[in-house]
């Protein structure tokens, strides 16, 4: 019985998540704390604090946009920052914190309109440059 429970236990495993690299994409979900290889920094995908985008299911007159909030910990320094999937007025898909510059490339998944996306669903493919 108890090579049973070990055998049981050995066999869960928790999510492995790669470090960050700099100049290589990489995906992250909301909750999620990733560092870089070499350990100078880490990210954590706070929340999506806004979700407009147009459901797949509508026609829209403007595309919408959502709203990611991230912190930067760096020489043990919180920078928190939001990137936006639209470029527009005051909406940016990039910015610059600590000297690294963050972009995001993707939000997943796209609203459909018929159900909402929980905030444990969101995934954030980003690349970060220095």
């Amino acid at each position: 019985m108890l090579a049973i429970l070990l055998l049981a236990l050995n066999s869960c495993t928790k999510e492995k998540l790669d470090p960050i690299q700099l100049n290589q994409p990489f995906t992250m979900s909301t909750g999620n704390k990733l560092c870089a290889d070499d350990k100078s920094f880490c990210l954590v995908m706070d929340r999506i604090a806004a979700d407009s985008r147009c459901p797949s299911t509508a026609m829209c007159i403007w595309q919408g946009v959502a709203e990611i909030n991230f912190t930067l910990i760096k020489d043990g320094t919180a920078y928190p920052f939001s990137l936006y999937t639209t470029e527009w007025q005051q909406y940016y898909t990039d910015t610059t914190v600590a000297g690294y510059n963050f972009k995001l490339q993707t939000l997943t998944p796209y609203p459909d309109g018929l159900k909402p996306i929980a905030q444990k669903d969101y995934k954030a493919e980003l690349i970060i440059r220095k």
